[in-house]
């Protein structure tokens, strides 16, 4: 038996779901040093390059897909132009991988043909076609063989003569230990000018907390129901944070799962229930290692259900009051 196919008002609401994002300071301060990065490309005697770290959940992979968003391919029947290149560094990435990536990534039809040396001069001649102004490179500390306990030299060097020979700005996101790779590499270390730590949100911290909560109510207030859901009031934020031990990432995703739930079934509301259901499908399998999740369901909490459904009102336990007037919306939603 054929499953029933999507309705067209599921259709809309679901894409009205799947594109929403709200650059959060910790979004912007990446996305701008980036933005500044391409503007000084060609101009600057040498490219400025960003590292920014951060565990899973924590955006940097939102913010990659933010900037190609913002600068997308253009390809014509002449010519093909990528002002942002972005990859993911394939595990224990040599340098042949790395290579085969860009390639790939630039639409080489031989991407994975050749010696590491003729790889890297196609991969200089298609950066100068396709006018690329920004490399991104996520999941930098695939530099590292896990399996060896030891950093692989040759990438790092041969990541340090592209930056050389095409002076295009790179921008490097990854875990923490990604910073080992330009701690230990002192040559590569001096082409990255500023360092900057994605970190998770602290509850127990007021401005952490209004900024959360800020985050929260941007999200809320564009998801498709009839009334935006109040998850902003205090227990469903704190619920929402406890669910996420305070990395963004993961809280939207909650969000997008208990919204997608709600939508297929046609409700024009949002509920605890919901949220309860998606806690419990995914959150446990994305925290990073040594974040445990809480041992009861937060959105099973007394506070947090006595609000089904969660509609707009006040529940002053701290002061309600979420300003969200240093947040600016954008229009991709992504959970890393």
């Amino acid at each position: 038996m054929m499953s029933k196919g999507l309705t067209s008002r599921q259709i809309a609401r679901l894409s009205v779901l799947h594109s929403i994002l709200v650059e959060t300071p910790q979004f912007r301060s990446v996305y701008d040093a980036a933005e500044r990065a391409m503007q000084m490309s060609g101009i600057a005697a040498e490219p400025s390059c960003l590292l920014a770290t951060g565990l899973s959940g924590s955006g940097k992979s939102t913010i990659a897909k933010a900037l190609v968003h913002g600068h997308p391919a253009i390809e014509t029947e002449f010519r093909r132009t990528m002002p942002v290149l972005m990859i993911d560094v394939p595990a224990a990435a040599t340098a042949k991988g790395l290579a085969t990536s860009l390639l790939a990534a630039m639409k080489d039809n031989n991407y994975a043909r050749g010696s590491v040396a003729s790889q890297t001069e196609r991969i200089y001649r298609l950066i100068r076609e396709c006018e690329v102004r920004l490399l991104i490179l996520d999941e930098f500390q695939h530099l590292i063989d896990e399996d060896k306990r030891k950093i692989i030299q040759t990438s790092a060097d041969w990541l340090k003569s592209l930056i050389n020979m095409t002076k295009v700005p790179v921008l490097l996101l990854g875990i923490h230990k990604s910073q080992r790779i330009l701690d230990y590499n002192e040559q590569l270390r001096r082409r990255f000018s500023r360092i900057i730590e994605l970190h998770p949100y602290d509850w127990g911290i007021e401005a952490h907390r209004k900024d959360f909560r800020g985050v929260i109510k941007a999200i809320a207030s564009r998801l498709p129901f009839d009334q935006a859901p109040d998850l902003w009031n205090h227990s469903a934020a704190f619920a929402l944070y406890q669910a996420s031990s305070g990395l963004i990432g993961h809280a939207i995703h909650v969000i997008r799962k208990a919204s997608e739930a709600a939508i297929l079934a046609d409700e024009t509301v949002l509920s605890p229930t919901r949220l309860a259901e998606a806690y419990d499908q995914v959150i446990v399998n994305l925290l990073p290692r040594g974040y445990a999740a809480p041992r009861n369901n937060p959105f099973l909490d007394e506070k947090v259900l006595e609000r089904t459904p969660l509609q707009p009102g006040a529940l002053s336990l701290i002061n309600d009051s979420v300003d969200t007037k240093h947040l600016r919306p954008h229009d991709v939603l992504t959970t890393r």
